[in-house]
């Protein structure tokens, strides 16, 4: 599955969340896209391992970085603190485990 942490996270917030709409996780608040949500649930419901990308840096987390200009709508960039990239997949594993 493709994540974009742009989209799960546009910008930092801490609890407490909207619960209809956002997951906590590690002190911080994940936007949850309903589809993808739907989507992993149902592939992991038929017994497949679902592995996540997570691409798409958002702005707030560029931190002076500049973006690959691939595309002007993506957002192929590098955050100064690369495990931070690693948690929309986790927040996602672990909201539907």
């Amino acid at each position: 599955m493709n994540l974009v942490w742009a989209n799960w996270e546009p910008s930092p917030v801490a609890p407490p969340c909207d619960a209809s709409t956002q997951e906590e996780y590690e002190g911080r608040c994940f936007t949850v896209d309903g589809a993808v949500d739907q989507a992993i649930a149902a592939w992991t419901q038929l017994g497949l391992v679902v592995t996540g990308v997570v691409y798409g840096v958002p702005a707030w987390a560029r931190q002076g970085k500049v973006c690959s200009p691939v595309s002007p709508r993506r957002t192929r960039c590098v955050t100064e603190d690369l495990t931070r990239r690693e948690r929309p997949s986790s927040a996602t594993v672990a909201q539907s485990a």
